[in-house]
C-alpha cells in the first residue's frame, strides 16, 4: 500500500475505511481515552466489508496475480 501511495508516512493509512478494517480484521483495540473510537471502527468496518472493500483490497494486495509467482 506504501508503494501506491494509500499511506502517510509513518505507515499510516490515507483512508479511515482501510484504517477501520485493518484494526478490526486484528482483533486491535485502542486503549485508554482513545477507546471510545472502537465502536466507531466496528461500525465503518461492518459498511465497509458490506460494500467490498475489504474484498478489493484483498484482491489488490493479498493474492497474487494470475501467473505470478508468490513470494516465499
Amino acid at each position: 500500500m506504501a508503494a501506491d501511495g494509500a499511506m502517510k508516512e509513518g505507515l499510516q493509512t490515507k483512508s479511515f475505511v482501510h484504517t477501520a478494517l485493518m484494526t478490526v480484521g486484528t482483533d486491535t483495540f485502542l486503549p485508554g481515552p482513545a477507546r471510545v473510537l472502537n465502536p466507531l471502527l466496528k461500525t465503518v468496518a461492518w459498511f465497509a466489508r458490506k460494500a467490498g472493500v475489504d474484498r478489493r483490497l484483498e484482491a489488490k494486495y493479498l493474492r497474487p496475480s494470475q501467473g505470478a509467482v508468490a513470494a516465499a
